[in-house]
């Protein structure tokens, strides 16, 4: 979502983070997400519709630095990084966490509340 919207709090910080790096990395629950969060108005600061956001996200995805993480842990059978989870709203980033790892990467976030979970860069 920074990276996209320049009216984003985090627009700048997050130009700044990816010139330091040569890779970054989105899976179906990231892109998902972007495309969810980018058509409300009220996060996004604009309407647009879900062809634009698709249309958004298909132009990101194009970066030569971009790569696509699927296939993953199935948290039924392969819990691991769930240990560290204190509460609900943590499910979904464990997971990406995780699926980050089995990919030889790192989670990279905005999110205060990801500090000190292992595996996940908080951006500051």
């Amino acid at each position: 979502m920074a990276l996209a919207w320049p009216n984003h709090p985090f627009h700048s910080c997050a130009i700044e983070f990816m010139r330091e790096r040569r890779t970054w990395a989105t899976c179906a629950i990231t892109q998902l997400g972007f495309v969810r969060i980018s058509m409300n108005p009220a996060l996004a600061k604009t309407q647009i519709h879900c062809r634009q956001a698709l249309d958004l996200l298909t132009e990101m995805v194009k970066d030569r630095g971009h790569r696509y993480l699927d296939g993953g842990p199935q948290p039924a059978t392969d819990a691991v990084g769930f240990e560290h989870v204190t509460g609900h709203r943590q499910i979904t980033d464990a997971y990406l966490v995780r699926l980050a790892a089995s990919h030889g990467a790192m989670l990279a976030t905005f999110d205060g509340g990801l500090k000190g979970m292992p595996g996940a860069i908080v951006v500051t």
